[in-house]
């Protein structure tokens, strides 16, 4: 049996049979299709096409999905007989997608310009892909379980030929691994116990080590470093742009629920919680514009695509979580006659913080203030000169993360200016570098008439 397959039903006695609910924490928000039936097992592996069409496959058939609606599109590819799936990538040139399962080790390769599809290999118990940033689509690394006996093993396969040389190999059961721009190799090996809490890891071979394993040399776990420890099964493992890992921890019972890890990074601890789970658990992960700020409260950049499985009902879901940015909106009117009152409504924000209205000069579009720190979103953007005459006012946020503020506009016609509302901090990322220093609304421009 498929080792990603094999993993969620060893864990479906352990998932409490409780009403299945996904919710996104505060500076987040998910969108989510339901699935149909798999041909086998689970869908597995997530990618993004450059035309945006979201692609996984069902253990048979390498789906394309509209992105917007959820809806079947295509069939890309189909092989002979329903499989266990396991992963799916996109090749870096944006012109192949790969693709696998563990029936019986079969490794394919899908060109998306002459629509023909290849079988190039053949690794039992195949499991995770990546690329490594010098060597393009000609070589695809994957960890595997052979077998389903002796050590995990992360392997180099040549695309063309088909052979397979052993990079490294750990200790514990299948799991995903990432590659970053320097070519240190990220590796999580499921634990060996998957009843017990809080043994899942994440290792990391330096990217010299790395090339010195291509050969007949391979890398050992006492070569690597732990980069993080302390959650339970990271199922699915990416990293973003910025450095940050995210990873699906499927574990549950009655006190660890699934969760989605939040890893800084510097690695060390994590941050659980992006997602409020419910029968559910994320089984793939794919980061669409992962160059792209994914923060929370942030503005539009990276959007999370990620499978859920509800085991106990035999339900799945494609979720697309983005950041939310807290919104700002004016009662009666953005074009007011003078003298009106205006309610300024704020919402989306952290709950229970003191938010800094400005009124002033408009700045519109916004511009980063550099002074606040330059480093992904550590600096907010500004719809207001603070160089110039405005107004700082103070309040509170409710439970709810909303705020109000009233005033009346000034008596004057045709005098424009910007209203926006910082609060904050958001979190920092353990072993990671700081967060934003504040959380902004959009800023918007009012003009009396």
């Amino acid at each position: 049996m498929q080792s990603r397959t094999h993993a969620m039903w060893a864990l479906l006695a352990l998932v409490p049979a409780v009403r299945s609910q996904i919710t996104t924490v505060d500076g987040f928000r998910a969108t989510s299709f339901a699935l149909p039936k798999a041909s086998k097992g689970a869908w597995s592996g997530l990618t993004v096409l450059p035309n945006g069409d979201v692609v996984s496959f069902d253990g048979q058939k390498l789906t394309s999905i509209d992105p917007t609606t959820g809806k079947i599109k295509a069939t890309l590819a189909m092989i002979a007989v329903s499989s266990f799936g396991t992963d799916v990538a996109l090749g870096p040139t944006g012109k192949t997608v790969f693709f696998g399962e563990s029936t019986t080790g079969g490794l394919f390769v899908h060109d998306l310009v002459n629509h023909t599809t290849r079988r190039f290999a053949t690794l039992g118990g195949n499991y995770s892909f990546a690329f490594h940033p010098g060597q393009g689509e000609r070589y695809l690394w994957c960890s595997a379980h052979p077998g389903f006996q002796g050590t995990v093993k992360v392997f180099r396969i040549n695309v063309l030929t088909g052979v397979a040389d052993l990079i490294a190999e750990a200790d514990g059961y299948a799991g995903p691994i990432a590659i970053d721009e320097t070519g240190a190799l990220f590796f999580a090996p499921a634990p060996k116990n998957l009843s017990t809490p809080k043994l899942g890891k994440i290792l990391r071979w330096s990217a010299t080590d790395v090339l010195t394993a291509i050969g007949p040399k391979s890398l050992a776990e006492k070569d690597a470093t732990v980069f993080a420890r302390g959650f339970n099964n990271a199922f699915d493992l990416l990293r973003d742009g910025q450095g940050t890992f995210y990873a699906a921890d499927i574990f549950s019972n009655a006190t660890h629920s699934p969760s989605l890890l939040e890893i800084g990074p510097g690695g060390g601890g994590f941050a659980a919680g992006l997602l409020r789970l419910k029968g559910w658990a994320p089984t793939s992960l794919h980061l669409e514009r992962a160059a792209q700020p994914f923060e929370r409260f942030g503005r539009a950049g990276a959007k999370l695509w990620m499978i859920m499985s509800d085991f106990v009902n035999g339900k799945e879901a494609l979720i697309a979580m983005t950041a939310h940015r807290p919104t700002l909106t004016v009662t009666p009117s953005m074009r007011p006659k003078p003298n009106t009152l205006l309610a300024f409504q704020a919402s989306r924000l952290p709950a229970n913080a003191l938010a800094v209205w400005m009124f002033g000069a408009p700045l519109l579009p916004e511009r980063p203030l550099f002074a606040l720190g330059a480093g992904g979103l550590m600096f907010p953007g500004f719809g207001v000169i603070l160089t110039a005459p405005h107004l700082l006012l103070v309040g509170p946020t409710t439970a709810q993360g909303t705020a109000r503020f009233d005033i009346r506009a000034p008596n004057v016609v045709n005098l424009a200016w910007t209203t926006q509302v910082l609060t904050g901090p958001v979190r920092k990322l353990p072993g990671g570098t700081p967060a934003s220093v504040w959380v902004t609304t959009d800023a918007i421009e009012v003009i009396t008439q």
